[in-house]
């Protein structure tokens, strides 16, 4: 699964987009210059300096055509020696352009029509060169008549069809350099259309990038940066009943909504359970106060209980004790009686006097003792007949004396 593009990865992207166009731009720019630049030096170099050679040729041919006039018309010799080195010196500005013009029609770029009306003008130079020759013999001979009528007659239309051929020679390059500028002007205007299609582009792709990577920033934070820092802020303060707003629900700022929202539910749980808490732990509290009471009345209740039960267990062993001094009594008087001679009526112990008195007195004394014993040591030992005999737990009764 593709990982998303991090804020610097977008910016990049955007960035290195719109330096790209730009680059592609200079690019652009710099062919077309380079395209202007080679038409204006073809145009410099080539249609233009062959124009430039075929204009001296002109001003040599119609300058010389002037002097050839003034050479007739002398009237002195000294004059037409002047028109003489005028025709020589235009001559030889003359050849000074025809050997580059030369060259320069015989290079690889000429074309074909430039090749040809260079040779017409090298036909018609060469049939004026003869015809020039041919009236400044005469004229040098002393025949002006037969130098004006050749003048007239043939001189005049070979310079005549030298200039017009030159002319048209001018005029094919200034067409060339007219195409050439042609071209140029196209070229330019074409730059600068395309310059201005091409920044069109790139700001129409810019403000897309741009549009795109800002919806996605929105899309991601859910609101501005410092909106989203400062609802955090308010949040880590502790302000959980801050109103969050955004139309981007599983943004930063939907994330930190819903986080709100549920810390809010939470704590509410969490009082909620504190007080539900606090209300168990007072009843918890109370029931516990209750049950020590209730635990304290049934150890009072049950002390109370223990200290009856000894008492009963006193009362009883008490009883128990009179019992069995009772029983002591009754048997030593039952076996005194039955060692009284026979035919006495007396029962023993009936007597207030004499022996049974006296038996019963001990008795009582007995039985007062053994009472005092058993407050004292709470035990329930039979008493021996003997008053001063003293009880122990198991014994055994060794009888009354005299037995």
């Amino acid at each position: 699964m593709s990982q998303p593009l991090t804020i610097a990865q977008r910016l990049a992207m955007g960035f290195g987009l719109v330096l790209s166009l730009m680059i592609l731009v200079a690019l652009v720019g710099i062919q077309r210059v380079q395209v202007i630049d080679s038409s204006l030096s073809e145009v410099n170099e080539g249609a233009s300096l062959k124009q430039r050679y075929a204009i001296n040729f002109r001003g040599s041919v119609h300058d010389r055509a002037i002097a050839i006039r003034d050479l007739v018309l002398a009237n002195d010799s000294a004059t037409l020696n002047v028109q003489l080195q005028n025709i020589e010196r235009l001559d030889g500005f003359y050849q000074q352009s025809a050997a580059p013009l030369d060259r320069l029609v015989g290079a690889a770029n000429s074309s074909a029509e430039e090749q040809r009306q260079l040779g017409q003008i090298k036909a018609i130079e060469s049939s004026a060169r003869e015809l020039t020759q041919r009236l400044i013999k005469q004229r040098q001979s002393g025949d002006i008549e037969g130098a004006q009528a050749l003048l007239s007659r043939e001189v005049a239309a070979a310079y005549t069809e030298w200039l017009k051929r030159i002319n048209a020679f001018i005029d094919l390059q200034e067409k060339d350099i007219t195409t050439s500028l042609e071209g140029v002007r196209a070229t330019a205007g074409s730059f600068g259309l395309l310059i201005v299609a091409v920044t069109s582009v790139a700001i129409l792709l810019s403000v897309i990038v741009s549009l795109l990577i800002i919806r996605r920033l929105r899309s991601t934070l859910g609101a501005e940066p410092h909106q989203v820092a400062e609802v955090i802020q308010r949040l880590a303060g502790g302000a959980l009943d801050q109103r969050i707003d955004t139309r981007y629900p599983n943004s930063v700022m939907g994330a930190v909504k819903d986080m709100s929202a549920r810390l809010s539910d939470t704590i509410a749980q969490v009082r909620s359970a504190a007080s539900e808490l606090n209300l168990a732990a007072d009843q918890l509290r109370a029931t516990s106060a209750s049950n020590n009471r209730q635990l304290q009345s049934q150890s009072a209740e049950a002390e109370q209980m223990a200290a009856a039960i000894n008492q009963m267990a006193a009362t009883v062993n008490e009883v128990a004790g009179y019992a069995g001094t009772a029983a002591s009594a009754t048997q030593c008087r039952w076996r005194s009686g039955n060692r009284q001679p026979a035919g006495d009526p007396r029962r023993p112990g009936d007597s207030g006097t004499g022996q049974g008195a006296r038996h019963r007195r001990r008795a009582g004394r007995a039985t007062g003792t053994r009472q005092q014993q058993h407050r004292d040591h709470h035990r329930g030992d039979h008493l021996d007949c003997r008053p001063d005999q003293p009880a122990g737990p198991q014994r055994r009764h060794r009888g009354c004396p005299g037995r």
